[in-house]
C-alpha cells in the first residue's frame, strides 16, 4: 500500500481531544502525506474515542483563551484546507465518539467507515460556542439545513446507524470485521488509477472551495470570540467539574 499515508490521533487518555500539540501533529503529518504524493490518507484514532473535540481544559486554562482558541482552530483548519485543496482522498475510520471538531474532521472525509460504537455530535452550543472544523459549512450540504440546525443548535447526538442513514457515514462495520472491510476498501481505491482518483476528488470539491476557505476564517473568528464570554466560561467550568 505504497500510495497510502496513515495518520493516527494518538492522545487516548484525553479522548484524542485537540490541544495544540495534537493539532500541530495532524498538520505536519498531513503536509508530509501530501508532499510525498500519497493519493490516499487513512485517518484513525487510538483508544475508545475517535476525537472529543477541542481540549476544553487547555482552552479554559489559557492566559488568553481567545488567542489560544484562535490558534488551535487555525491549526486544525490548515490541515483541513490542505486536504480539501489537494487531490488526496481522505478515508476516516471512526470507532467511538466524534464530537465537536472531531465531528468536523469526519465531515471533511471523502469516505467514512464506522463501527456500531461510533457516535456523532457537534457539542458546541453546550459549551456556549459556535462550530469550527468547517462543521457549519459541510453539515447542511450532507444532511440538509433542517437536520443541520437540529444537530448544531439543539446539540443532538447521532448513533452510528442514524449517521449512516443520514449520509454522514459510508459504511457501518462490526468491530470484529473492521480490519477486513478496511483492507477491501483500500484495495479497491488503490486499484483506481491515481490520476482518475485525484481528478475526481478535485472535481467534487471545486464548486465549494472558495466558500470553504472563507468559511474557515468565519468559524475561527467566531469560536475565538465566544470562548472567553462569561456564558461560555461558566459552561466550561461546569463541564470540567463534571468530567474532572
Amino acid at each position: 500500500m505504497s500510495g497510502i499515508a496513515q495518520i493516527t490521533l494518538n492522545r487516548p487518555n484525553a479522548g484524542n481531544s485537540l490541544d495544540l500539540d495534537l493539532a500541530k501533529h495532524l498538520l505536519s503529518e498531513t503536509q508530509a502525506a501530501i508532499e510525498s504524493d500519497k493519493h490516499i490518507i487513512l485517518l484513525s484514532a487510538e483508544g475508545p474515542l475517535f476525537c472529543a473535540g477541542g481540549d476544553v481544559s487547555a482552552m479554559n486554562a489559557a492566559s488568553d483563551p481567545s488567542s489560544f482558541t484562535r490558534e488551535l482552530a487555525d491549526t486544525l483548519h490548515q490541515s483541513l484546507l490542505l486536504i480539501a485543496q489537494s487531490a488526496t482522498t481522505l478515508v476516516t475510520v471512526v470507532n467511538g465518539a466524534a464530537a465537536g471538531a472531531g465531528f468536523g474532521i469526519v465531515l471533511n472525509a471523502d469516505y467514512v467507515i464506522a463501527t456500531p460504537s461510533a457516535s456523532f455530535t457537534p457539542a458546541y452550543t453546550a459549551l456556549g460556542v459556535s462550530p469550527d472544523g468547517v462543521t457549519s459549512f459541510f453539515l447542511p450540504h450532507v444532511v440538509g439545513k433542517t437536520r443541520a440546525s437540529e444537530l448544531i443548535l439543539a446539540g443532538r447526538r447521532l448513533d452510528a446507524q442514524t449517521a449512516l442513514d443520514w449520509g454522514i457515514v459510508n459504511e457501518l462495520v462490526a468491530k470484529s470485521e473492521l480490519d477486513t472491510q478496511l483492507a477491501k476498501l483500500l484495495s479497491r481505491l488503490e486499484k483506481v488509477p491515481a490520476g482518475a482518483l485525484r481528478a475526481s476528488k478535485r472535481l467534487l470539491l471545486v464548486p465549494l472551495l472558495e466558500q470553504y476557505q472563507a468559511h474557515l476564517d468565519l468559524e475561527r473568528d467566531s469560536i475565538a470570540q465566544l470562548i472567553a464570554s462569561p456564558e461560555s466560561v461558566a459552561l466550561q467550568n461546569a463541564f470540567l467539574s463534571k468530567n474532572g
